[in-house]
């Protein structure tokens, strides 16, 4: 029995560690095949990451590279913005190595030049072959840190003459590495191709600079791309399992270890429990129901642990910032990813991701032209026949914005059959950066002017193709020439001239001349601008050739001088004729007025003294002739003087209501005499008058004059004449509209466009109405240099009506006007003395005339005179109170004779009225000048003349 016991108990103590140590190794082999798909995954990952960002540096190095091969000026603001939109802390600081191996440009050391020429990366280039070379480590004892050297070459025609590098930050990458959030005991490096720590996610700093052995899986083959081994570490000597994954492309390796304890945590435990369990056992072997339910628990709390470890790699793959997904192998279609990937499709979260395909992710039509739906079935074909496999995506967000990403598809086996993972890169904006500098240098290289940029001292750094054609060049002998190879007229001090005016106003716009290498020369107009870089200045000129322009110039100057040369000659022409016209204006004005003076002033006297009635209408009839002579007269010099621009006006504020008043006043007898109807204004009327215009008094007065006879000679019998006025506003500005209208035949739209030609009278042969075709005419010019306007609306058989609008003038400025002169009153008192007035006059009838004049006038002595001579002893002799001095005398003119009178003492003092038949401005502006103290023209007004000698004899007497 107690064999038997001893038989069971063994027996059950066998089994027991047969299927312990079944339970153990099934559980380190699930737990190992997790850990090994995991780190794949997560290897995968970082891989893509890292070859992100790698990608994103090689692309700015090729945007560098071309921004420095078209210009250094302005390269270090351009590096200045890159620096920025690269992530914070990847690249330290960027340079530029020339063909000597010197540094051309350091944006952490501006101006400073080591010779690099020696180093690894430097020398790898020499062969010609355009890529991106990653550097060994350099620890800098400067920064205390640790950096590796990402370059390009600069290539000229396949030739090395430069490259650019840029200076990553170890620290960066280890803490990109980190950014898994593994174990503490887990950990991500990445590796060179000679094995090589570039960086470590833990002891960093102890990694940089070892190597390890050449047996590891990655430095055995280097054609291999990604595999497992367990190992040792190298660094803190602790048991691994790692995942590595070469970069596309590359021969950088990131591998991912997971400790044996991170991997085997639940196995350990088991452990623990599995030996405390055995002791249990074999101490209640007796109770063998009891340790079925403890194996059954146990079973459970390990399955628990798997469950944690599961949960655990889950939230790796959750919080991870690279965007991760899983695809199915054939169809595409999402079945999980990561956060990171469902915010780059523009997607709430992962639910929404999973489940979408190719079409709903990705743009119908990929960049190169191909159907994505197409496209991506290659790339899953290859993926799974390769293995893996990267290229560029072209993907669409629900709302309609493209994007490109740099995909990396791998192939995995799943539960149930093969799956395809995927990691992706938004690389839109470096694209977009490319385009954008690849469009620039298009637009350079294909632009129609020369363009160069050169140093400070002149020597040319690039230029485009026309800068070649247009100097028969070619690229390489223009980077050979300053600009003094090619501008002769450009010295050294203009040169500096130029310089100090570029860094005074930033640019500079001149023309100068160019000479091409066979000799010949060509104008050009240079745009400069001035672009300080690193440091140093430079200029970047925009050459354009003129000589078209410069020939059409020519031309047109020569053109120009011919006609200006036919201008003058016309100008001279034209004077010579308003010359002849003023002469022929003034002599007619005298010889007319010299007649009419003596035609109207005994006209006037006998009005004065006949009784007859019949001879007064006669007398009349020949006054009212000579009125209309002198009025026909006066409008011809008006005309003549506003069209050679010599008649001129006194603006001033004029008081509308009395100036119409005054009009209508004066023309009533008129309107009786014709049978016309002139009814009184309304009240609105009367209020709308009431306001002050700018206009000159007597020049207003003299075309409402002419409006309102006009209305009434050129209407019907018993017609009626209206006058209305109403206020507006024009461009904000306060306006009075002042309009005459009659009744008489109207005219048609023909007419009217006569109306204001001068010398243009409609219907004259069937009319029986004096008048000369000037009135109109001569009123438009006067309103309009009064700064109003005139016109007429008229329809045939429904009468006219001529407007007038003027501007209103505030009532501030109103009252602050100078008042206008008003008539100076009768002389009604005498000085008791008899008045003597001297007449000097040539000519017997205007003589006799004044002699009428002052005839009656037994308070006033008239002394005559008609010689000069005479008239000075006369003057000197008599001491006259006043002397009216005719100006046109025999052997001395009456502007001598004045001048005379005033340099003798006993004459020097007495007024002279000047008398003359010259009527024309320039001769009452010489009167003026001379110191007459009134000017009459002839034919006289003798009302005027009487007032005027009265009020200077009043003068003189006070």
């Amino acid at each position: 029995m107690a064999a038997l016991v001893a038989f069971l108990t063994l027996a059950c103590i066998a089994l027991w560690a047969w299927q312990h140590l079944r339970t153990q190794t099934l559980l380190r082999d699930q737990l190992v095949a997790q850990a090994e798909k995991r780190s794949l995954q997560l290897a995968d990952a970082m891989a893509g990451q890292v070859a992100g960002l790698f990608t994103t540096i090689d692309l700015a190095l090729l945007q560098l590279r071309n921004e420095w091969a078209a210009s250094p000026q302005g390269f270090d603001g351009r590096v200045r913005d890159l620096l920025g939109k690269l992530p914070q802390g990847a690249v330290s600081h960027f340079t530029v190595v020339d063909a000597e191996g010197y540094t051309a440009y350091n944006s952490l050391h501006p101006g400073e030049r080591v010779y690099v020429g020696d180093r690894p990366h430097i020398l790898a280039h020499q062969d010609g072959q355009d890529r991106l070379i990653v550097g060994t480590p350099v620890y800098s004892r400067l920064g205390r840190s640790w950096t590796l050297v990402a370059t390009r070459p600069i290539l000229r025609e396949g030739r090395y003459v430069g490259a650019v590098n840029a200076s990553v930050s170890t620290e960066y990458l280890s803490r990109k590495l980190a950014g898994l959030r593994l174990s503490e005991h887990d950990v991500v490096a990445l590796i060179d191709g000679e094995g090589r720590f570039l960086a470590r996610s833990t002891d960093h700093e102890k990694a940089m600079g070892q190597r390890l052995p050449a047996d590891r899986p990655f430095l055995a083959d280097p054609s291999a791309r990604n595999g497992l081994f367990r190992a040792r570490g190298q660094v803190d000597d602790v048991w691994r399992t790692y995942a590595w994954q070469r970069l596309e492309g590359s021969a950088l390796v990131t591998a991912i270890g997971l400790a044996d304890d991170t991997v085997l945590a639940p196995l350990q435990e088991s452990l623990r429990i599995d030996r405390q369990v055995g002791l249990a056992v074999l101490a209640l072997l007796v109770i063998f129901g009891g340790s079925v339910v403890v194996m059954t628990l146990l079973l459970a709390r390990q399955q628990a642990k798997m469950a944690a470890s599961q949960a655990f790699r889950q939230r790796v793959f959750e919080g991870s910032q690279v965007a991760i997904g899983v695809m199915e192998a054939t169809t595409g279609r999402i079945i999980d990813c990561n956060p990171a990937a469902s915010a780059l499709y523009g997607h709430a979260g992962p639910q929404e991701t999973v489940g979408q395909g190719v079409p709903e992710v990705s743009a119908p039509i990929q960049a190169d032209g191909t159907d994505s739906l197409q496209a991506a079935q290659q790339h899953m074909q290859r993926a799974m026949a390769e293995g893996e496999t990267q290229f560029e995506w072209r993907h669409r967000r629900p709302d309609g914005t493209l994007w490109d990403a740099q995909v990396h598809l791998m192939r995995f086996e799943g539960p149930q059959g093969p799956l395809l993972q995927f990691t992706l890169h938004d690389i839109t904006e470096s694209k977009r950066a490319q385009r954008n500098l690849e469009l620039m240098q298009f637009a350079i290289d294909h632009s129609h002017d020369a363009v160069m940029s050169l140093d400070i001292n002149g020597r040319v750094l690039r230029a485009n193709e026309q800068a070649c054609l247009s100097l028969g060049l070619t690229q390489e002998e223009i980077l050979r020439k300053t600009i003094h190879d090619f501008d002769p007229c450009f010295t050294p001090e203009r040169l500096a001239d130029l310089r100090r005016r570029l860094r005074r106003e930033g640019w500079a716009l001149f023309e100068t001349v160019h000479q091409r290498q066979d000799g010949t020369r060509f104008p050009v107009e240079v745009a400069v601008s001035h672009i300080r870089s690193g440091g140093e200045n430079y200029s970047l000129a925009f050459v354009r050739d003129i000589s078209e322009r410069k020939r059409a110039e020519e031309q047109l100057s020569r053109a120009n001088e011919a006609l200006e040369e036919r201008v003058r000659e016309r100008t001279r022409e034209l004077e010579r004729a308003n010359a002849a016209k003023s002469e022929f204006l003034s002599r007619m004005s005298h010889e007319l007025r010299t007649p009419l003076n003596a035609i109207l002033g005994f006209g006037q006297l006998l009005e004065l003294e006949l009784r007859d009635e019949r001879h007064n209408r006669q007398v009349r009839e020949i006054r009212q002739a000579g009125e209309h002579l002198l009025a026909l007269i006066n409008d011809v010099l008006d005309l003549a003087r506003v069209e050679s621009g010599k008649l001129s006006i006194s603006p001033e504020p004029v008081d509308l209501h009395a100036a119409v008043v005054e009009a209508v006043s004066l023309l009533r007898p008129l309107a009786r005499e014709r049978s016309v109807q002139w009814p009184d204004p309304s009240v609105q009327t009367l209020k709308a008058c009431e306001v002050q215009v700018r206009a000159d008094r007597t020049r207003l007065k003299q075309v409402l004059l002419n409006l309102l006879s006009n209305a009434i000679k050129y209407n019907r019998p018993q017609g009626m004449v209206g006058i209305s006025c109403h206020r507006e506003t024009r461009a904000g500005q306060p306006w009075v509209r002042l309009a005459v209208r009659d009744t008489g035949e109207g005219l048609t739209p023909e007419q009217q466009a006569r109306l204001f030609v001068p010398f243009e009278r409609l219907d004259a042969e069937t009319r029986r109405i004096k008048g000369t075709g000037i009135g109109l005419a001569l009123s438009k010019r006067l309103i309009e240099m009064m700064g109003g306007a005139i016109g007429v609306d008229s329809q045939p058989g429904a009468g006219s009506e001529f407007w007038i609008r003027l501007p209103v003038v505030e009532a501030a400025a109103a009252a602050h006007a100078t008042p206008a002169m008003q008539g100076v009153a009768d002389v009604h008192a005498s000085t008791g003395a008899v008045v003597k007035v001297l007449c000097i006059e040539d000519n017997p009838t205007n003589l006799r005339l004044v002699e009428a004049v002052f005839a009656g006038r037994s308070e006033v002595q008239l002394l005559t005179a008609m010689a000069p001579g005479l008239g000075l002893e006369l003057a000197r002799s008599h001491h006259p109170a006043v002397i009216l001095l005719d100006i046109n005398l025999p052997d001395m003119d009456g502007y001598e004779v004045m001048r005379c009178l005033r340099e003798h003492p006993a004459t020097a003092a007495i007024p002279v009225v000047a008398v003359s038949a010259n009527a024309m401005p320039q001769d009452l502006e010489r009167g003026k000048a001379a110191g007459f103290a009134a000017y009459l023209t002839k034919p006289l007004d003798l009302a005027r003349l009487t007032k005027v000698v009265e009020d200077l004899a009043r003068r003189q007497a006070s």
